[in-house]
């Protein structure tokens, strides 16, 4: 437990994948959509990179990681974005 807790903050302070997920997370309105693309797009990232040995516990805090990072974007995408309006009948 140690072992992921570590291996997961020190994915937290990766400035790429921070930017790469939390843009794709951006993109849309769902939370779970936003975690589940920004996740994927982590575990793609690190395994674009040479001499990262993956291993269970490494997936899955880059997995988390990412999925944060998802959130993060899928939120501050819907507090930007404005929600559309109910138009009422005139009367």
């Amino acid at each position: 437990m140690i072992a992921f807790l570590a291996h997961y903050l020190a994915s937290l302070l990766d400035p790429i994948a921070m930017v790469l997920c939390a843009w794709l997370g951006f993109l849309f309105k769902h939370l779970w959509k936003g975690a589940a693309i920004g996740a994927l797009a982590y575990v793609a990232l690190i395994l674009l990179m040479p001499g990262i040995h993956m291993i269970a516990i490494i997936l899955i805090s880059k997995l988390f990681a990412g999925a944060t990072f998802g959130l993060m974007g899928a939120a501050l995408g819907r507090w930007l974005r404005p929600s559309p309006k109910l138009e009422t009948p005139d009367a």
